[in-house]
């Protein structure tokens, strides 16, 4: 298959909702495994033409995805001569340019390169509308997916900061996950714990670990889960009580491992909705759109969703009389 078939495949993708299939009439979609190459394979064609057409080229043109770097010694005339001959290549994509004059200091990325008497020095860069954001402390998630947030912050800037900067920015990166709900404790705890490793080591390649083969037990996670790993340790000796089993299962093979259960917005706005068929000769296991009891006798609809018959207009007596038993039935999901 040639290059100009695959990325035609990609041009015009399809979108289900509601029982209709709608045809997006240009451009691709951001969300599939190929749209990286997508767009690689259309910004390449502009690569090209930066570098060999047109009248003036730039010196260097180094481009990652939707990031374009490049060294122009033209003066400015020529730069916006340029751009406008850049954007003029395709209709629907237009670039601009952060025009940085300086001798001794660059944003590439992430990173703020310096240079100081011929020796580069790095730094963290975050674009002024970043809002260092992170996981919630409190969020549903395993207790070891909070704790090591800071750790990996404060790996990250050890990685990414020269000594001279690395103070400053570890205090700032602190004052961030405090603000989002951290504990000070907790931060300090795992900073000062990165501030004992060698950066030199960090900044190597990492060693490919040998592989071990073990058997993952998926379940949905919830935080009123007991200690899975420990029940499994604890009861292990049950397993390997076979001669079997031990083949199979090698020691410290099974490991429990945590899906994400569905949240309200999934259950509640499928993204795929399924609406109720009128016509006779349909499928009539298809179930009605709307918030009704499953056939699997959830939790949820055990719990929470009732079927109750429509009733008529009531008098004030019998209103509250009703009222009373609505409070008695919260009052009994509440305990």
């Amino acid at each position: 298959m040639s290059i100009k078939q695959v990325a035609g495949r990609g041009k015009r993708p399809t979108v289900n909702f509601v029982d209709n299939q709608y045809l997006q009439a240009h451009g691709t979609a951001m969300g599939p495994r190929n749209a990286c190459s997508y767009a690689d394979l259309a910004m390449g064609h502009i690569d090209h033409l930066a570098k060999s057409g047109g009248d003036i080229h730039p010196t260097f043109w180094w481009r990652y995805r939707d990031d374009i770097i490049d060294i122009w010694l033209h003066g400015h005339d020529k730069l916006l001569k340029f751009t406008e001959y850049i954007n003029s290549l395709y209709t629907t994509i237009k670039l601009k340019f952060e025009l940085v004059v300086s001798h001794n200091k660059r944003n590439v990325w992430d990173l703020t390169l310096h240079l100081d008497n011929s020796i580069i020095s790095t730094d963290t860069y975050s674009k002024p509308t970043d809002s260092h954001l992170y996981l919630a402390p409190n969020s549903a998630h395993p207790s070891h997916c909070i704790k090591t947030i800071p750790y990996n912050v404060a790996l990250w800037l050890k990685r990414k900061c020269s000594s001279q900067y690395l103070s400053q920015r570890s205090d700032g990166y602190k004052s961030y996950l405090v603000q989002q709900g951290y504990k000070a404790s907790l931060v300090n705890r795992q900073f000062n714990k990165v501030a004992t490793l060698n950066r030199q080591d960090l900044v190597k390649p990492t060693e490919a670990r040998a592989k071990r083969r073990v058997t993952p037990l998926v379940i949905d996670y919830n935080p009123n889960l007991p200690n899975v790993g420990r029940i499994l340790r604890d009861n292990l000796h049950i397993l390997y009580s076979t001669n079997l089993m031990p083949d199979i299962f090698r020691d410290q093979s099974i490991i429990p491992a945590f899906r994400r259960p569905k949240n309200l917005k999934e259950m509640l706005e499928p993204s795929k909705l399924k609406v109720q068929q009128s016509d006779k000769n349909s499928d009539q296991n298809v179930p009605p759109a709307g918030c009704f009891k499953c056939s699997k006798n959830c939790d949820l609809c055990k719990t929470f969703l009732f079927s109750l018959p429509l009733l008529p207009v009531l008098s004030p007596a019998k209103l509250s009389k009703l009222n009373s038993t609505w409070v008695a039935i919260l009052k009994q999901l509440s305990t």
